[in-house]
């Protein structure tokens, strides 16, 4: 099994999709604010997709870089 040093967000997002890696360190800080308590509906445009949030959480992310991610 491969070894990794997380040292940055670009090292993050560059692990091996499908691949098991062990992480040495990780030097990222990251948080989980919310998990399976959201519900909301995906409004999907041709040109794009709005996301309707509570204001609370709206408020904790809308300044951050926002990424989509498969389960």
């Amino acid at each position: 099994m491969k070894k990794i040093k997380i040292r940055t967000m670009e090292d993050m997002e560059s692990l091996p999709e499908g691949e098991i890696v062990e992480v040495e360190s990780c030097d990222v800080k990251f948080k989980l604010v919310e998990e399976g308590t959201l519900n909301t509906k995906l409004l999907i445009f041709d040109e794009e997709v709005k996301i309707p949030l509570p204001k609370y959480l709206y408020d904790r992310i809308k300044d951050k870089k926002i990424s989509i991610t498969h389960e």
